[in-house]
């Protein structure tokens, strides 16, 4: 399976080649008053605008850190902007299917499998992912307790 690997402060996670349709570096942004947690704002790519959410809200990751990239994903024809630090990436490894006992419950449903990288665990996403971030941000519910 082709992957593409990102990063928050020191931690790795992918996504499926498939579900991105493009990287760019992260342009200005449009933040939207009273937004909830997690929605970065707007950008405008190509006449379109599209939301970007940040993860690392969720991830319980500092979020003081700028930033850097935008991978933007596709499903079913709509665009979702996921605001990442880093991108790492693209590679082509077996992913175990499957969420390990370590991932907290409230993250389980993002994840679809794991690879051993570098004596660590590199998470893989699910290819709605992003899409789901937007479902609990648009719900008001919170992933973390």
């Amino acid at each position: 399976m082709q992957v593409l690997t990102f990063t928050f402060q020191h931690s790795t996670f992918a996504l499926p080649i498939e579900a991105v349709s493009e990287v760019i570096r992260i342009p200005e942004v449009t933040i939207l008053p009273g937004a909830p947690p997690g929605l970065t704002g707007l950008i405008n790519l190509r006449g379109r605008m599209i939301p970007i959410v940040d993860p690392r809200f969720y991830l319980d990751f500092d979020t003081s850190r700028n930033l850097g990239h935008v991978i933007v994903v596709t499903k079913d024809g709509e665009l979702m902007g996921l605001g990442v630090e880093q991108v790492e990436g693209i590679v082509d490894i077996s992913v175990h299917e499957g969420v390990p006992d370590m991932v907290d419950e409230e993250l389980q449903p993002l994840i679809y499998g794991y690879f051993p990288s570098q004596g660590d665990f590199v998470f893989t996403w699910h290819t709605y992912g992003p899409f789901l971030l937007w479902d609990f941000m648009s719900s008001g519910k919170e992933m973390q307790s």
